[in-house]
C-alpha cells in the first residue's frame, strides 16, 4: 500500500478513536458537561442533598469507620522494617488523601489527588469526592499524617473527560493495603477543561503527564508541600493503572509502541498550525512512538482503548515489555473485549494476565454509581443495569475481584512479594474469567 494510502487509513483511524473517546464520559461527568455550570451547583447539590441528607457513598455503599484502620491492631501501625515499610503482608491501614500541584506536559498545571497509609485518626470526617457528591468508601481523611516508612508508587490514569477521583474504589483499596497511589487529572481531557483543540495531543501528553507527576515525587524537595512527602513515597519504580483512555496512557508506559500519530488529523504546516498541539507532534518523531518509561515495572489497564483500531503497532513475540494484566467488559460497546483486550493478551508475550467480567459494561471499572441520582437521562440509558441490584456479576463483586487482582498484581511485580502470584492466579468465580501466563 502507498503512502498516500497509509495516511488515508491512518487518519481514518484517528477520527475513529477521536470519536469514540470524546464519548466515554467516564464517571458521568456528560452531567457537567451537558448540564452546564449551574447543574454542577445548585441543581447537582440538591439532588446529592435528597439522598439522606448526605453525600452518596462510593463503590459499594459500605464504608469504614472514618479513618479507622482495620489492621490487626487497628492502629495503622508501621510495618517493621527500617526506612523502607512493607507493601507486601495482609496489613491495612488508615488512608489519608491530599491533592498537590505538578508541572505536565506542555506547562499544564496538573492537580494530582495522592492517597496513603496515615496514622489513624478515630471520628474524623471522611473525605468527599467528585465536587462533593461522594464520601470516601473506607473512611480516608483528607491530609491526615502519614506512616512513617518509604512506601512504593502506583500512578493512575483517568478516562477521556473523567476525573482523578474515578476509581476511588481501587485508589483506596492500594492505599489501604500500603502502596502510595497518585492520580494526576489530565487538564484539557478531563470534565471541567476538556478542550477538543487539545485532543490530537493527549496520547503523548497523558504519559507525559505520568512521568511528571512521577518526576516531581522523586525529586520532591524538603519543605515541600506537604513537607512529608519526600519521606513516604519510594519512586524509584511504579506501576500504573487506566481505564480507557487511561488504559491507553498505561501500555504507552509500559512500552507498547504508539503507531498512529494523532497529528495526522491537524494541519501542521503553516504560520496557523495550532500550537502547542503541533509544537508537541513535532518533539515526538517518527513514527512508531517509544513512550515508554524504564522505571514502569508493571501495567493494568481496564478495558484500554486503542489496541483493536491500530493505535498501537503490534506487539512482537519478542517484546521486551514489563508485566501487563488487562481486564475487560464482555458487554462493553465502546471498547468491545473481542477486538481489544483479548487480541492485546493474545500478543503479549507476558507475563501477562486477562480478567473479564462477563456482560458487563465499559463503566463498571469506575465509581459512575455512585453519581447515578444527577446523571442526565440520556446517560443514564448507556449504563444499562450496571447500577441496580439485577447487574450480575453484582458491582461490589466486581469492584472487589478487580481490586484485588490489581492489588495482587502489584505485590508480585512492585514489591516483590513473590507470594502474591498465587492470588493474581487463583480461579474466579461466576461472572468472571481469567487467563494468564509466563507468570511464576
Amino acid at each position: 500500500m502507498g503512502r498516500a494510502s497509509d495516511l488515508s487509513v491512518t487518519r481514518r483511524a484517528v477520527r475513529r478513536l477521536t470519536l469514540t473517546l470524546t464519548l466515554v464520559l467516564v464517571l458521568g461527568l456528560a452531567a457537567c458537561n451537558a448540564e452546564g455550570a449551574a447543574s454542577q451547583g445548585a441543581d447537582l447539590g440538591g439532588d446529592a442533598a435528597s439522598t439522606d441528607g448526605a453525600a452518596a457513598t462510593l463503590s459499594d455503599g459500605t464504608q469504614d469507620g472514618a479513618g479507622t484502620a482495620t489492621g490487626a491492631d487497628g492502629q495503622g501501625s508501621a510495618v517493621d522494617g527500617g526506612d523502607s515499610a512493607s507493601a507486601t503482608t495482609a496489613e491495612t491501614f488508615a488512608i489519608g488523601v491530599t491533592t498537590i500541584e505538578v508541572m505536565g506536559a506542555a506547562n499544564r498545571k496538573l492537580p494530582v489527588e495522592i492517597w496513603y497509609p496515615c496514622v489513624a485518626t478515630p471520628g474524623a470526617a471522611a473525605a468527599t469526592y467528585a465536587f462533593g457528591l461522594a464520601s470516601s468508601p473506607h473512611g480516608a481523611v483528607r491530609d491526615a499524617t502519614p506512616l512513617p516508612g518509604k512506601r512504593k508508587l502506583i500512578l493512575f490514569s483517568h478516562g477521556n473527560g473523567g476525573i482523578r477521583e474515578q476509581s476511588v474504589f481501587l485508589t483506596e483499596w492500594l492505599a489501604r493495603h500500603g502502596f502510595v497511589v497518585a492520580s494526576p487529572e489530565h487538564v484539557g481531557n478531563a470534565t471541567l477543561n476538556r478542550d477538543s483543540k487539545l485532543t490530537p495531543a493527549m496520547p503523548l501528553w497523558r504519559p507525559q503527564d505520568i512521568r511528571a507527576t512521577v518526576d516531581h515525587l522523586a525529586a520532591a524537595p524538603r519543605g515541600a508541600d506537604p513537607k512529608w512527602l519526600p519521606d513516604v513515597i519510594d519512586a524509584t519504580t511504579y506501576a500504573v493503572m487506566g481505564h480507557s483512555f487511561g488504559g491507553f496512557t498505561s501500555l504507552a508506559l509500559a512500552g507498547v509502541l504508539v503507531q498512529v500519530p494523532p497529528s495526522f488529523d491537524v494541519d501542521c504546516s503553516g504560520a496557523n498550525a495550532p500550537q502547542p498541539v503541533c509544537g508537541a507532534i513535532a518533539a515526538a518523531g517518527p513514527l512508531p512512538w517509544d513512550l515508554r518509561d524504564p522505571r514502569c515495572v508493571l501495567a493494568v489497564p481496564m478495558a484500554p482503548a486503542g489496541y483493536g483500531w491500530k493505535m498501537f503497532e503490534k506487539i512482537k513475540p519478542d517484546a521486551a515489555l514489563p508485566p501487563i494484566v488487562i481486564m475487560g467488559a464482555t458487554g462493553d460497546e465502546i471498547t468491545p473485549a473481542a477486538t481489544e483486550q483479548t487480541p492485546l493478551y493474545q500478543d503479549l508475550p507476558g507475563p501477562a494476565a486477562l480478567l473479564l467480567v462477563e456482560g458487563s459494561n465499559h463503566f463498571v471499572f469506575s465509581d459512575i454509581c455512585a453519581l447515578e441520582k444527577v446523571l442526565p437521562a440520556s446517560f443514564k440509558s448507556r449504563l444499562g443495569d450496571l447500577c441496580t441490584p439485577t447487574h450480575v456479576p453484582p458491582l461490589a463483586e466486581v469492584h472487589a475481584v478487580v481490586a484485588d487482582r490489581a492489588l495482587a498484581a502489584a505485590r508480585l511485580w512492585l514489591a516483590g512479594d513473590a507470594n502474591a502470584a498465587t492470588a493474581l492466579k487463583a480461579p474466579v468465580g461466576p461472572g468472571f474469567s481469567l487467563q494468564h501466563k509466563n507468570i511464576p
